[in-house]
């Protein structure tokens, strides 16, 4: 089953309990059938503080390790492989069953062959929350000090702080270590009045603490929450421009940029190739969008990928053209081309929409949405509206029940993109972008 290699070993301990990466590697290295293998593991610590009122209710903290191994078996031209977890009851005849299955797996999937990246080590530092539960009190003095008076209030507030060791080693000699750090708010703001209310939802992450951010992001849910008690559905159809704002944009983009993945482009399921146009007889503005490893305020940022390959910034749209395609090693030796990692992060280019020129004419402001439906295959964009803001020059009137529905090479035709920055979670692009030709149903 494939010939045996000399596997190279860059190990240093890292003090993990159990079956360590590198008790895991001996057993590995020595094992019959296999050709290569991988170990990919995750330390996260994580502090959990629940508020009640303002107040701490309830403190939890964890250390939790996840470890998983991928074995590869290799004859001749092609290339099989499969995976397990091994977890901290485990011993060494536990590791040794899984393996052993998961070789037998492997034999018997026939992937084209490509070789794991090899030679080479690196160690990356992110940070770590110092004192987590002084973070966390410092996020809820700032939430609980908005302004909660007349049917506002939060109903909960939890905030969970992460910090992630991310190892990655194999056997040919790739050893990378990545520490980082991400948190995550869950609050549920309320509005009451006349003894009915309604609730939202709000989930913000982040991986670097702003005040200023986290002010902006919560006052603006609870003003969302307040007239989302108060809107009702248009009585007659509106016809006019609809105004999408930072998050679902990142949703349109990050669909459209997947497009150029390698494994998307090797398997022909691409919609928009590279050198031809994503926006066709453009009267808007131009799209261009780069995908890269991290971004301060994205949780999801990292600097390799699971295969240990380094993350490289990537311009796939350049002017509405597609440029250049991103993805791991797999589809990227398929390919013939060097990969990127699997980037989750992106900028896009801003546009000339300035706020007095969108001011000029009456528009739809989408708010929230129960999620935007893209098919770039069938030409669709539209989804459920739960709030909008229908501005008209003389008033702004909160809007509910309706839905969008277009086509999206027409939105895309006529999109103009706001000429100011917006950077939240794993988007930095245009903080909004009208678009001409979705209908308001």
């Amino acid at each position: 089953m494939g010939s045996r290699v000399r596997w190279r070993t860059c190990l240093e301990s890292e003090g993990e309990a159990g079956m360590t990466t590198e008790k895991i590697f001996d057993i590995l290295r020595v094992a019959e059938g296999i050709s290569d293998f991988r170990i990919y593991t995750t330390r996260t610590l994580s502090n959990e503080v629940f508020f009640v009122k303002g107040k701490v209710e309830t403190v939890r903290s964890t250390d939790t390790t996840s470890t998983q191994v991928t074995v590869f078996v290799r004859s001749g031209d092609v290339l099989g492989d499969a995976s397990f977890f091994v977890y901290s009851a485990d011993g060494e005849d536990d590791v040794k069953a899984k393996m052993e299955g998961a070789t037998r797996s492997a034999g018997l999937i026939r992937n084209k062959a490509y070789d794991l990246p090899s030679d080479e080590m690196a160690t990356y530092d992110n940070g770590a929350f110092d004192d987590p539960m002084q973070v966390a009190e410092d996020i809820a003095k700032e939430i609980f000090s908005l302004d909660l008076s007349d049917g506002l209030s939060l109903n909960a507030l939890e905030v969970f702080l992460y910090t992630d060791t991310i190892r990655v080693v194999n056997s040919r000699g790739v050893s990378k270590t990545e520490r980082r750090r991400r948190a995550m708010v869950e609050a549920i703001p309320t509005f009451t009045e006349n003894g009915e209310s309604v609730e939202l939802y709000e989930c913000y992450t982040f991986s670097t603490f702003s005040r200023d951010a986290l002010r902006e992001e919560m006052a603006k849910k609870l003003a969302e929450v307040r007239d989302r008690f108060h809107a009702k559905a248009p009585v007659e159809k509106l016809c006019v421009d609809v105004v999408l704002p930072s998050g679902e944009l990142s949703e349109l983009f990050f669909e459209i940029a997947d497009q150029f993945a390698y494994g998307t482009i090797y398997n022909k399921q691409n919609a928009f190739s590279i050198g031809a146009p994503v926006v066709k007889d453009g009267t808007g503005d131009p799209l261009t969008v780069t995908l890269c490893g991290s971004l301060p305020t994205s949780a999801r940022s990292r600097a390799f990928d699971v295969d240990g390959v380094t993350m490289r910034e990537t311009t796939v749209i350049e002017n509405s053209m597609g440029k250049e395609g991103f993805g791991g090693v797999r589809y990227a030796s398929y390919l013939g081309k060097e990969p990127t990692g699997d980037l989750p992060c992106m900028k896009v280019n801003v546009g000339t929409l300035t706020e007095a020129e969108l001011a000029t004419r009456p528009y739809l402001k989408v708010a929230s949405m129960s999620g935007l439906q893209l098919d770039i295959y069938n030409d669709y964009i539209g989804g459920e509206v739960r709030l909008a803001y229908l501005v008209d020059g003389e008033r702004v009137t909160p809007i509910t029940g309706i839905s969008l529905s277009g086509k999206l090479s027409d939105a895309l035709s006529s999109m103009r993109l706001s000429d100011t920055v917006y950077a939240e979670g794993s988007y930095e692009g245009p903080a909004l972008a009208r678009f001409s030709g979705i209908d308001i149903v």
